[in-house]
């Protein structure tokens, strides 16, 4: 979803970040219901701790690029 995203700068930054709140969304499911993330599959703590884990990353990573320096506007 992000290499799809990832054609404009704006574009691949917003996907990580839908990305990082998905997957922090997942684990916070995974926590909540226990055994089953919203009674439709089951989560181990191995999974709920690697969704978090690609959830902040995400999200930190888009909140930092997008802080950062912006690519030069083409001409």
């Amino acid at each position: 979803m992000i290499l799809i995203a990832a054609g404009r700068f704006t574009d691949g930054v917003a996907a990580a970040f839908v990305a990082g709140i998905y997957y922090l969304a997942l684990s916070l499911g995974g926590l909540i219901d226990g055994d089953e993330v919203f009674g439709l599959f089951e989560t181990y703590p191995a999974d709920q701790a690697l969704h978090a884990l690609l959830g902040v990353a995400a999200v930190s990573a888009a909140l930092i690029t997008r802080s950062s320096a912006r690519p030069a506007a083409r001409s």
